[in-house]
């Protein structure tokens, strides 16, 4: 009897242990039998995630990329060849390498791509729903965007953020909040460099990578010394250099690393076409390249200026690659492998064909009256096909580019006051405003800008 009891309570035990299996097995299924999405909260799903296998090292130690509109070019740094285009749906905005891909950040779709350098195929893509994209950047541990946030609650300024993906995890993990909007992502040692605007200033934020701590600079505004306007940094053992946003500055200004105090303004030029556009840190000297074609040699121990060399053609971007720099003009539609140790251009490389300048065959709402060409409801126009134009400063207001020259068409983007563009196409006359068709020098953007009505103007000519 006693045997039986026994023999009955092994026949629970197993009945029991069948039971739980079968528990465990249907709660990792949905109905449809599909295995569910990972989320951050299922751990032991998190746990077995796929590790994305990181592409050899080598292939992203022997290419560049570089984003030209909406296509990303990827060169070879040995033969100075352009290997592959891989065209891009959307508006591509940034560029970040790590963790064996190419990071790429689209404003139009908000969206980040994970680009494969093997097959230059599309491994993966991040839809971001809280904010608009802005920038991003990426090391071996993850990649980090900054994203702008509206606040829509009465009399409360706008702010920022910074996610962080997880290509691992297959996610994004994390949101911190920053003062501003963050312009521009660099990742230096240790930590996350944030520069930031807000409505009034621009400003620095440091993030821990490991302990997550967020330093402010500066962290008060006790003088002018305390407050700037920068678009572009770079780090050093010691100091912060960075460059206007105006682009009519020129200068360059160095700022101490921990209070953001503007200790050194170094005036390269009286020229406002020589106003600085790109800032770069090799861990020895920093590079900085000016518009007209200059290139600056900054010793990072002695704040001076060490070299200065020129090439032909204006310049958009800088970044030193082993022993070469190499520039992007985004006007003249090439970049060049310049050798600062024989001061020589060692190659250009043709990005694609620049607009070339023509007059619009049929004026659209064109008129002329003694021989002088007008639009209704507008001034004459001042600028010709082929001439350089600039946004003026008064009024203080950006200029958009839109697809079409109508007030109703899409933006493509804004060129701030100061801001260069070779005027190639045009007049057009819509809505009683003259439109151009403009290439701005800044950024390579192309597209249709007003040049005024008949009580402001807009744009001016550059002698």
């Amino acid at each position: 009897m006693r045997n039986n009891y026994k023999l009955i309570l092994l026949s629970i035990l197993i009945l029991c242990i069948i039971s739980r299996c079968s528990l465990l097995n249907y709660s990792t299924k949905s109905s449809d039998n599909k295995t569910p999405q990972i989320t951050s909260t299922d751990l032991h799903v998190t746990q077995t995630a796929k590790i994305i296998k990181e592409t050899d090292s080598y292939l992203l130690s022997k290419y560049i990329w570089i984003l030209k509109e909406k296509t990303v070019l990827q060169i070879n740094t040995e033969t100075n060849k352009i290997e592959s285009k891989v065209e891009i749906e959307g508006n591509p905005i940034d560029i970040s390498i790590g963790s064996g891909f190419v990071w790429i950040a689209d404003s139009e779709n908000n969206r980040i791509i994970q680009l494969n350098p093997d097959n230059n195929e599309i491994s993966n893509t991040y839809y971001i729903v809280q904010g608009e994209l802005i920038c991003l950047a990426a090391n071996d541990n993850g990649v980090w965007a900054g994203i702008f946030i509206e606040n829509k609650e009465p009399n409360q300024t706008n702010s920022g953020g910074i996610l962080k993906i997880d290509q691992n995890m297959n996610e994004i993990v994390s949101l911190m909040n920053t003062i501003g909007t963050p312009m521009e992502i660099k990742i230096i040692e240790d930590h996350l460099w944030i520069l930031e605007r807000t409505d009034s200033l621009t400003l620095f934020e440091k993030i821990g990578l490991e302990d997550q701590i967020i330093v402010s600079i500066p962290e008060f505004y006790g003088s002018p010394s305390y407050i700037h306007n920068f678009s572009e940094f770079a780090v050093t053992d010691t100091a912060i250099w960075a460059i206007s946003s105006s682009p009519v500055s020129n200068s360059i200004f160095k700022l101490n690393k921990n209070s953001g105090e503007i200790e050194k303004k170094i005036q390269v030029s009286e020229d406002v076409n020589e106003h600085p556009v790109d800032i770069s840190f090799d861990g020895e000297n920093v590079w900085v390249a000016l518009h007209n074609g200059d290139i600056l040699n900054i010793g990072a121990m002695n704040d001076e200026i060490i070299a200065k060399y020129n090439i032909n053609g204006s310049l958009s971007s800088i970044k030193k690659f082993d022993d070469y720099l190499w520039l992007v003009s985004q006007l003249d539609a090439n970049i060049i492998q310049f050798d600062p140790q024989r001061n020589v251009v060692i190659d250009r490389l043709s990005i694609g064909s620049t607009p070339q300048p023509a007059r619009t065959s049929t004026p659209r709402f064109i008129q002329e009256e003694n021989g002088v060409v007008i639009c209704q409801g507008a001034d004459p126009p001042r600028l010709d096909v082929g001439s350089t134009a600039r946004v003026k400063q008064d009024p203080p207001l950006a200029n958009r580019v839109r697809v079409e020259p109508y007030n109703d068409t899409e933006i493509l983007g804004e060129i701030e006051p100061g801001g260069e563009m070779l005027i190639i196409e045009g007049p057009v006359c819509s809505s009683g405003w003259v439109w151009w068709k403009i290439r701005s020098a800044n950024d390579g953007l192309v597209g249709w800008t007003a040049e005024g009505d008949n009580e402001t103007i807009w744009l001016e000519k550059v002698n």
